[in-house]
């Protein structure tokens, strides 16, 4: 026992009580107010948790029972209104990041077929230059010969000098072209990043608020667990079957120290043990599991049978009554928890006095 203040006294001495009924209630450190905040708390963030649920396993919609729907109908709404909007926030981020996905893939695709357009032009002038050269060779000959005019020569030469020149801007072009095709695909390589940024960001917040909100219930869990140990242990219960023998504080509003007992109770049940003094003279014809007869030793006992019981324990040292009497004590177990007469029952409790044979 904890200890507290009395608050009410539910039992008198002698009374009979059975297992599990209420003795005493005490004054409550905390409330069951307390117990009701902590869980409104707890159903807030479990609302919370099924919202944020839902957006980790990308569900349609979260699922609240009827419980949190009906005794939580504005936040349970509020919380299907965020999902809403965080869903709808998300996947315009993701489409807008796929169009970038997308527009990179095109850039790419285009920057090839300008890169081909060139590498063909490229192309098309070298054939071209080969050719004019043996134009060139051919028209010196001729040339040599005076078959042909000077003017005719001077334009060939003319003719592969312009070809050069554009050789050169094509061999140029095509570095450029190249180069922007790695860019493109730097590009394609960052928008898909951030595509799977978009969404690993959503679940990386939903996922660190759920396991925030998971970290204070399983806290608040333990802090309602205090308090309903607190709130149970304000009331005071039999924990046997039996008869108040004493009452240790029997004043309402009285302090009860912390591991105090606060009554004694004797067990009553199918069998009840009997504490007899056996002269020290007969020690020696007594022994544990001897058969015993037990009657009452007042003058009922000529109307009442006797009780069959069992030797089960002997004091190991004898002991000495006020009187200066030395005797051993015995415990002797009974069949039976009452005697009887006819219908009539005389029930053996605690401070009857008996007289036993062994």
């Amino acid at each position: 026992l904890e200890g507290g203040i009395i608050k009410e006294i539910l039992v008198l001495e002698g009374q009979r009580v059975t297992k599990g009924e209420k003795l005493m209630i005490l004054e409550s450190t905390s409330s069951q107010a307390d117990v009701n905040e902590v869980q409104s708390r707890i159903d807030l963030l479990t609302i919370k948790n099924i919202r944020l649920k839902a957006e980790i396993n990308n569900e349609i919609l979260p699922q609240y029972s009827n419980y949190y729907s009906l005794k939580y109908p504005d936040l349970t709404k509020q919380a299907l209104e965020l999902f809403s909007n965080r869903t709808k926030r998300i996947n315009s981020e993701k489409l807008l990041a796929e169009k970038t996905v997308h527009q990179a893939n095109e850039n790419i695709i285009q920057e090839i077929q300008n890169l081909k357009q060139i590498e063909a032009r490229f192309k098309q002038t070298l054939n071209t230059i080969e050719l004019l050269d043996q134009q060139i060779k051919i028209s010196e000959d001729l040339l040599e010969e005076k078959l042909t005019t000077e003017y005719n020569h001077l334009n060939l030469l003319k003719e592969k000098s312009n070809l050069e020149i554009k050789q050169m801007e094509d061999e140029e072009a095509k570095i450029g072209g190249e180069s922007a095709i790695t860019v493109a695909r730097t590009s394609l390589a960052d928008a898909e990043i951030r595509f799977e940024n978009v969404t690993r960001s959503f679940l990386e917040e939903s996922e660190m608020e759920l396991e925030d909100a998971s970290r204070e219930i399983a806290q608040l869990n333990e802090i309602k667990k205090k308090l309903l140990d607190s709130l149970s242990r304000t009331v005071i219960i039999a924990p046997v079957e039996g008869i108040i023998k004493e009452l240790v504080y029997y004043t309402e509003g009285g302090v009860i120290p912390p591991n105090s007992s606060v009554m004694n109770i004797v067990p009553t049940g199918k069998e009840l043990i009997i504490e007899a003094k056996l002269p020290t003279a007969d020690i020696g014809f007594i022994k544990e599991g001897q058969s015993a007869t037990i009657r009452l030793a007042s003058a009922d006992a000529i109307n009442f049978g006797n009780i069959e019981g069992i030797v089960k324990k002997i004091s190991p040292d004898a002991t000495q009554d006020d009187s200066g009497q030395t005797y051993y004590k015995v415990e002797i177990k009974t069949q039976k928890t009452y005697f009887e007469y006819n219908e009539q029952r005389y029930n053996l409790t605690p401070g009857v006095e008996v007289s036993a044979s062994i």
